[in-house]
């Protein structure tokens, strides 16, 4: 039987506080209506760079698979001649303002200048320019400074500040947005009606209940729809090196992870067949030290287990605790569009092409 290890992790917000929280949840939906009626309106400026602009995000808090599915559509134009730029909040970093993660040829700054999905992004993105800022208007032109013929705003459908020519709203499916409270008494930012200023709706997971996918965005016919999956696509030892994907296969493991979405995580190891003997969750964005590390590691000998195992995104952070004895597996996912995505590529494609979105 699979033990929790719960250490500072962000736990739901228990049932019996609810009722409590529900009168602020309005106080805050109130909030976000004035503040999207006042960009509506136009008493709020939308302002334009000298590139399209194409925002990937979501509606809910936690994990949603934003950054594989940034780095998945990099890749794709990359592939076709196409040279993106990529701009971020940078959640987790100690720094302030701006900050050039990379030019897409130096080495990029470390998770605490840049956050760590920017610094994973940079791993996985030889040649695409890379900046984070507070302001991502600040990050985006930074990027076409760099080169970017196009900017990806990753985590930007509630960034209404910097206009842009795309919006991809990712919904996990198996969480049942369309049931989900409003913050603080749930996981939504905003109602689900905020689809309406959305261009593409992106199904992460097949619903849990069948009329979800119909559900969520059904009233908002204009919208493109397509599926995506996210599957384990490597896994690598504490340097780098590249294992085969079976090689988790009935080794017992510790899971170890500090993401909006660990049951993902769970889920993942699954699919690879690992047999988790206990988890360790910290809250996202976690800032690993050699104690967490030891922590694991002891874990894994009461457990019996064989490695420590976490995510991509932890072991941005965790590389600079662990040499190459160390037992530590990284398992990384990869996004894999579904039917639907080449009509929304071409749409990317000729925004490109037809300059759309230069002032």
């Amino acid at each position: 039987m699979r033990r929790e290890i719960r250490t500072d992790e962000r736990a739901p917000v228990p049932s019996w506080a609810v009722p409590a929280l529900v009168p602020v949840s309005w106080l805050y939906g109130g909030a976000m209506s004035l503040r999207n009626l006042a960009y509506d309106r136009g008493w709020l400026a939308s302002r334009r760079i000298e590139a399209p602009v194409v925002s990937v995000g979501n509606l809910t808090l936690g994990g949603t698979g934003k950054t594989p599915t940034v780095i998945g559509i990099s890749k794709r134009l990359l592939a076709r001649g196409i040279r993106p730029g990529i701009a971020s909040r940078g959640y987790g970093r100690l720094s302030r303002g701006l900050r050039l993660v990379t030019d897409g040829t130096s080495p990029p700054l470390g998770p605490d200048e840049a956050g760590e999905e920017p610094v994973l992004m940079a791993r996985q993105l030889p040649g695409v320019p890379i900046a984070v800022a507070e302001r991502r208007i600040d990050a985006a032109r930074e990027a076409v400074r760099q080169g970017a013929e196009i900017v990806l705003l990753d985590d930007g459908f509630q960034h209404r500040s910097l206009a842009r020519d795309l919006d991809i709203v990712l919904v996990d499916g198996g969480s049942g947005p369309a049931r989900e409270r409003l913050f603080p008494a749930g996981r939504l930012r905003e109602p689900v009606s905020a689809l309406s200023r959305a261009d593409v709706l992106m199904m992460t997971r097949k619903s849990v209940v069948p009329e979800e996918s119909a559900s969520v965005g059904g009233g908002f016919q204009r919208l493109a729809r397509f599926s995506a999956e996210f599957r384990p696509a490597h896994i690598a030892g504490p340097a780098g090196e590249a294992l085969p994907l079976d090689a988790l296969r009935g080794v017992r493991v510790v899971a170890l992870s500090a993401i909006g979405n660990p049951s993902a995580f769970l889920a993942t190891l699954g699919e690879l067949g690992a047999d988790v003997t206990a988890e360790i969750r910290h809250r996202d964005h976690h800032r690993y030290s050699a104690r967490d590390l030891d922590d694991a590691l002891r874990a894994c000998d009461r457990e019996k287990a064989s490695f420590v195992v976490t995510t991509e995104k932890d072991a941005v952070r965790l590389g600079a605790f662990t040499d190459a004895k160390t037992p530590v597996r990284v398992v990384g996912i990869s996004w894999f569009p579904g039917s639907g995505w080449e009509a929304v590529e071409e749409t990317i494609v000729s925004l490109v092409r037809t300059g759309k979105g230069r002032v």
